[in-house]
């Protein structure tokens, strides 16, 4: 796991265990132990959860896929990874402002979960975001909104 999400794992932290040669088959395991450490070349660190297995379905050194349900960190907002706009200046997303004008606005993240993003700051729920903006969106470029 990224060291980033490590502090929000407790013990007792529920994880959902996939097996790539079982679709649609999950098991429960409960975390039991953690390195508590980092591993300096791959930035992760290690933990242990506890898989009951009395049909002896999983095999020692089996691959399996992990799911853990992180709890939300205080009042970051969720927006689609597309939304992202990454530049050498820093990262932004385009909102809609008044007039229908673009207004870009700084962003820090909280957690990367993939195709999603939980934000830290920048901005607010009342916000309007354009999904997959073009590189070169700018503040106050004039936009048609379309109707679904």
């Amino acid at each position: 796991m990224p060291q980033n999400y490590a502090p929000a794992i407790g013990k007792g932290t529920i994880a959902k265990v996939s097996i790539p040669g079982q679709p649609g088959k999950t098991y429960q395991g409960t975390l039991v132990a953690s390195a508590q450490s980092v591993d300096a070349a791959s930035g992760t660190t290690l933990f242990q959860f506890m898989v009951p297995n009395a049909e002896g379905d999983l095999m020692p050194g089996g691959f399996a896929r992990v799911s853990l349900e992180l709890p939300v960190q205080g009042n970051s907002l969720s927006i689609p990874a597309s939304a992202l706009i990454v530049r050498q200046d820093g990262l932004r997303v385009a909102t809609l402002g008044a007039d229908n004008k673009i207004v870009l606005k700084d962003v820090t993240i909280a957690r990367d979960l993939g195709r999603t993003i939980e934000l830290s700051s920048g901005i607010s729920a009342e916000d309007k975001l354009v999904d997959s903006p073009p590189d070169d969106i700018s503040n106050g470029l004039q936009v048609k909104v379309a109707q679904p």
